[in-house]
């Protein structure tokens, strides 16, 4: 059984905001899933309008807080139009990365409530070897197999998995 967590921290786990490899339009191309897509004007948009809610129903002013964020494009972006003072890069936050035909397969697991084992696994060394910052600006499906590392979360509308530029609180024991 995989062990997780030495230590207890609050944590506030933010999705990307919307982004060209998240596109529907783009299923089929080169860009859909693509590790350097960048966000749409509609996820920049997303992104800006998270300001408010962390300074009011969380505190958090981005202006003077360092944010983690994975390495790829699309989460420095969303922490870029956030307004974050500063933004350090962790490749424990990257997306999931399985084969590209396996998505449909990972998403519909997830769906029905079941984690990929190397998904966990994952999830579980993210947990063992946290960010030092406060906010983490990740992935859907990395924050999915969080989720069930700690032992299952909702998400708003009950989704499998956070929305776009969703923000969700961690407490991780």
């Amino acid at each position: 059984m995989l062990q997780c967590c030495d230590m207890s921290i609050d944590v506030l786990v933010m999705r990307h905001a919307l982004s060209e490899a998240n596109n529907w339009d783009n299923i089929g191309t080169p860009a859909h899933y693509a590790k350097g897509a960048p966000l749409m004007p509609k996820g920049r948009e997303q992104a800006r309008a998270k300001r408010g809610e962390l300074i009011t129903e969380y505190g958090i002013n981005p202006e003077e807080t360092e944010a983690a964020a994975s390495t790829l494009e699309r989460t420095e972006e969303t922490g870029r139009e956030v307004g974050f003072a500063a933004l350090r890069v962790y490749s424990l936050l990257d997306e999931f990365d399985p084969d590209p035909k396996d998505w449909p397969l990972v998403l519909k697991d997830i769906a029905k409530g079941h984690c990929p084992q190397e998904l966990l696994e994952e999830a579980y060394a993210l947990l063992n070897n946290p960010p030092e910052e406060k906010v983490w600006i990740t992935h859907g499906v990395k924050i999915a197999g969080i989720a069930h590392a700690l032992g299952g979360i909702k998400f708003a509308n009950n989704r499998p998995y956070p929305d776009f530029c969703e923000i969700t609180k961690l407490q991780i024991d």
